[in-house]
């Protein structure tokens, strides 16, 4: 949630983590100075304390640059020298997916409403306030998805919840439904044959691997992963090793719990 001082009404303000702490986050914001019709499309990043509590620390802009594949447009944060005065406008934006009929795809989508803004407050950045808050009571839709630093993606985990009027054990006021645990898995080596150039070596740590499953693909964007099948994978003293067949120009591997 966001507000001011100069606001008696608080509201939500979409984000996501930067790290895995859980102790800033980083959301999209669109800001009008006053009496001015430009709008600024912003980043801000804040900082949460243990018990849900923050404030903003730092305003970047949206260059708007395009991917390098051109095909579409980045968000992408630039360093500004930007200042909230008195009486500017502040919206927090929202993100959305539509279903595209024709197409039979949902269409993202990011927008904010034209009465959902707070006033910025005389002391600029250092006024606003934001802080975490119990969920609206209801049905909801919880979708997980992990990405390495590749830009794999995995498949996506959707769970139904139930959020309760009220939780009469919480500890305090502000806190989490549920807290995710990272679960690393070990780096993979491999080892390019020179008898035989179209067979890869790959060993890792079986240590922590318990229900992950190797997979190969040659293609990163268009390639299907493929499942290397157990029977394949050797384990002694505790280090697994398989030899795979190369099957195009590049190969690529990976651990993965589904």
């Amino acid at each position: 949630m966001i507000t001011s001082p100069d606001m008696d009404y608080m509201l939500e303000l979409g984000g996501w983590f930067m790290d895995r702490e859980g102790k800033q986050m980083i959301s999209f914001a669109d800001y009008q100075p006053p009496e001015s019709e430009e709008v600024i499309q912003l980043f801000l990043f804040t900082t949460i304390d243990e018990e849900g509590f923050g404030k903003v620390h730092t305003i970047l802009e949206d260059s708007g640059q395009e991917l390098p594949d051109g095909a579409a447009v980045a968000a992408t944060p630039a360093s500004s020298s930007l200042e909230f005065e008195k009486g500017g406008k502040l919206y927090p934006v929202y993100f959305s997916e539509i279903w595209d009929a024709v197409n039979e795809e949902w269409q993202p989508q990011s927008f904010h409403y034209e009465d959902g803004f707070i006033l910025t407050p005389e002391n600029g950045m250092e006024g606003i306030e934001v802080e975490f808050a119990q969920a609206t009571e209801g049905q909801y839709s919880l979708e997980l998805q992990a990405s390495d630093f590749m830009g794999n993606l995995s498949e996506v985990l959707e769970y139904n919840m139930d959020v309760p009027i009220d939780k009469p054990d919480a500890p305090v006021a502000n806190q989490y439904v549920s807290t995710l645990e990272f679960t690393d898995l070990p780096p993979l080596y491999t080892v390019r044959s020179k008898d035989s150039p179209n067979w890869f070596y790959l060993d890792w740590d079986d240590d922590g691997t318990l229900g992950a499953t190797l997979q190969q693909t040659g293609n990163l964007l268009s390639g299907e992963w493929m499942d290397v099948p157990v029977d394949l994978i050797d384990i002694e003293n505790n280090i697994a090793s398989t030899w795979v067949e190369m099957t195009a120009d590049a190969q690529f591997f990976r651990l993965i719990k589904k």
